[in-house]
Formats: structure tokens, sequence, C-alpha cells
């Protein structure tokens, strides 16, 4: 089973970034956004900063996924395919967050210079995870990204069920019950 999951579900070591990988297993694989340097471009000033808070944070990053290293190694885990780069996906994404009327109140989260510049985006998409996600205008463009390619390519997203408290917030009568049941984010399968 080929399936996709957020790279915020691999850092946070969830359930279903431990789910994943049984399910895709043996013929399988997930696809997951790993975070990966921009390719090196000429030097320019004030650029030297942003390389060297990103050295420091992606040392950080490597140490935190170092228990997926065989799940990359096996084919498990794949970070793009012939039909899906996720970065390209995200830095789409960042645009229709941006430019989407329907999506306006979402524009004050959404940092378009961050990704226009391939160094700001590695730098701040390492800072989020590191973080558990705790930029919105990053965490949106990368969850909207992933859930966009696994619909593209007919692979289910796994995530993990929201929090009580998540539950709860989304929930159509404020019950954490019904908000938790499948995942759903609060429709839980039940009408209004």
């Amino acid at each position: 089973m080929d399936l996709v999951l957020s790279p915020y579900e691999v850092s946070a070591r969830s359930l279903a970034a431990m789910t994943a990988p049984v399910l895709a297993w043996p013929s399988g694989s997930v696809l997951v956004l790993r975070p990966q340097p921009p390719p090196p471009a000429p030097s320019s000033q004030g650029r030297e900063g942003v390389l060297r808070r990103a050295d420091s944070r992606a040392a950080r990053f490597i140490d935190s996924w170092r228990w997926t290293t065989a799940l990359w190694r096996e084919g498990v885990f794949e970070s793009r395919t012939p039909r899906a780069d996720p970065m390209a996906a995200v830095r789409g994404r960042a645009g229709a967050l941006s430019d989407d009327p329907a999506l306006s109140l979402l524009r004050p989260f959404i940092r378009g210079e961050v990704f226009d510049d391939p160094e700001a985006l590695f730098d701040a998409l390492l800072l989020d995870l590191e973080r558990g996600g705790a930029s919105p205008g990053i965490m949106l463009a990368v969850v909207g990204a992933m859930e966009c390619i696994g619909a593209a390519l007919g692979r289910p997203l796994v995530r993990t069920a929201p929090s009580a408290a998540g539950a709860r917030a989304g929930s159509p009568r404020g019950s954490g019950r019904q908000g938790s049941q499948g995942g759903q984010g609060g429709q839980g399968g039940q009408g209004g």
C-alpha cells in the first residue's frame, strides 16, 4: 500500500509515523517530505548567516529523524516520486494559500518571502519541524501540500487523530468523543 505522511508526524514520532511503515511494508512506500538543502548558489551578502543557522538546525533535524534511517535505506520512506516533489508542492500550496480569496483569513500567517527563497524555506521548515508546527504559515503549506499530493496520487494520508482538545474545538457539539472518531477532526462520520 502506498501512503503519504506529514513530516510533522515523523518529527513527533507519532502513532501515524509508526503505523504508516507497517501498513506500507513490504510492497508499498510512504511519501514523506524530507527537508533537503537547496543546491549551492553563488554566495551573496546575507546568506551566510541563514546557511549557518540551517546547518545547526539540520544537525538537530538529522539527529531527531535518526530513527527513520533504516526506513529510508530500505525504500519504505521516500522523499519524492516521478509524479510528486513535496518541496515544490509546498511552494505551490503556499502560493494558493496566499492567493485564494476563500482562504483570505489565513493570509496573515503566510510568510510569502520564505517560500520564494529556497535557503530561507529550508531554514524555516527545519525550525518549524523542530518546534512541532509552531508556525501556522509553514505548517499549513506543508500539510496542505501533502494532502494535495495524496489526493493526486490516490495515496491515503496517514495522520494521528486530533487531541481531545482539538477534537472538542472541531466538534459540532463540543464533545471530544464525537470529534475523535476515525480522525475526522470533528466530523466523526456523523451529521451535525
